[in-house]
């Protein structure tokens, strides 16, 4: 049986397809399909084998043929064009670069400069200890914190932002959905338009904890209790 393929991926299709005509155990042999073998023998003897050398950090490897650079120790460079500078850190992607120790960039562009962090997606920046960056030209600069979305920023400890054109200062505090937000007040959430479904419904506060509502718990007035609590739909929060 000959085959035609000229690329691994063309072959993989050849021998799936072979395979699949089988009807019987062992029918696939050298002198049934020799073409088939012969095929592959060529397709796999010009397939170009992926390589790697030493980068000039110590213990380190780089991808050849990509204009990669590897300096730090214990580093991997992979992709085209990316920079594994920290000790222990990998780059992969386009033009993506890790300078932190221990950090990780990839996708296009991204930067991971703090320790530990990590840079993903389009011309974001992980530059806080821990820090983690995604989507597109996003900033996670302070520690422990968190960016997605597109043009945003977290900068208060430990804050979190996934938005559009967004800030967020206020230390632990988040920004979540909606464009051109900031939140600088620590320990905040910030939401521009809230939908929440299954929201208990009582009476009022002392049915609330009847019901076993603890304090802090938000819960919906039922329309059957006293004045002013005699609409339904209130949103209340259990005192």
């Amino acid at each position: 049986m000959a085959t035609t393929a000229t690329t691994a991926s063309e072959l993989i299709l050849a021998i799936d397809s072979t395979i699949r005509q089988q009807t019987a155990r062992n029918s696939i042999t050298p002198t049934t399909h020799s073409g088939l073998l012969d095929n592959m023998v060529q397709v796999l003897s010009a397939v170009t084998v992926t390589s790697w050398s030493a980068g000039t950090g110590t213990n380190s490897a780089v991808l050849i043929g990509g204009g990669n650079i590897s300096s730090g120790v214990t580093s991997v460079a992979e992709g085209t064009v990316t920079i594994a500078g920290g000790d222990y850190s990998h780059s992969e992607g386009i033009s993506s670069k890790a300078y932190g120790d221990a950090s990780h960039s990839e996708g296009q562009g991204s930067i991971a400069s703090g320790f530990a962090g990590h840079a993903e997606g389009g011309g974001t920046l992980a530059s806080g200890y821990y820090s983690h960056s995604e989507g597109y030209q996003t900033t996670a600069s302070n520690t422990y914190t968190h960016a997605g979305g597109s043009n945003s920023i977290a900068s208060g400890l430990t804050s979190f932002i996934h938005s559009t054109n967004s800030l967020v200062t206020g230390d632990r505090s988040v920004v979540l959905g909606g464009q051109n937000i900031t939140g600088a007040t620590d320990d905040t959430v910030y939401v521009p338009n809230l939908h929440a479904t299954s929201i208990p419904s009582y009476n009022d506060d002392t049915a609330a904890g009847v019901g076993g509502l603890s304090t802090g718990a938000f819960y919906q007035t039922t329309g059957s209790g006293a004045a002013p609590l005699n609409a339904p739909g209130i949103l209340m929060i259990k005192q």
